[in-house]
């Protein structure tokens, strides 16, 4: 399907444009079909929010490590690894059971899809801006200091990729807890969850 939300009119897109986007559904359809007898009873609307609030969950870890890290690195670094590890182990069984339709092209989704990633996409997007705005904030402050440590800067910066990195695992969170549950149809007989 074309993205109908795309600023250009479809014959002013590139043709290599088209083929890198050609390609990313290709690639997309081929994760589908590999990963689709994955995770069986995971792919119900129960299944999906578990492993949405597992991320969401260590994310929060991740973000109050980085946020205690400007007062203790070595503390902070042990959940900040932890929560890193279950979120993003967490995140690729989401996007397994998912259809990874928070990651995928235009051409690989349905209208309904479509929308969702759009609206995803865009609440992570208006997310980011004050997110990095702290950040700044932070930084600027810092500068103001006649001396500033290692440790703040470190802190500073796993602050960003906590950050960056949160918004960046939302719209897959998101699509998940709006999925409805996939008809018995969509499943072969010999794939039903059981």
């Amino acid at each position: 399907m074309i993205d109908s939300n795309s600023v250009f009119p479809d014959d002013a897109v590139p043709q290599w444009a088209r083929r890198y986007t050609a390609g990313a559904a290709r690639r997309h359809d081929r994760f589908v079909h590999l990963t689709r007898n994955l995770l069986p009873g995971m792919r119900n609307r129960r299944g999906r929010r578990t492993l949405a609030a597992t991320v969401v969950i260590s994310l929060d870890v991740v973000l109050i490590a980085a946020v205690i890290s400007f007062w203790s690195i070595g503390w902070a670094s042990i959940p900040l690894a932890a929560g890193l590890v279950v979120s993003l182990t967490a995140l690729m069984m989401l996007r397994i059971v998912t259809g990874s339709v928070g990651g995928a092209p235009a051409d690989a989704l349905d209208e309904i899809q479509l929308a969702q990633r759009n609206a995803a996409r865009a609440i992570c997007y208006n997310l980011v801006i004050p997110m990095m705005l702290v950040v700044y904030a932070i930084l600027i402050g810092l500068s103001m200091r006649e001396t500033v440590s290692g440790d703040s800067l470190v802190a500073a910066a796993w602050l960003l990729i906590a950050l960056v990195y949160s918004a960046s695992c939302l719209p897959d969170v998101l699509i998940s807890w709006w999925m409805a549950d996939p008809e018995p149809d969509d499943f072969p007989l010999d794939d039903l969850p059981r």
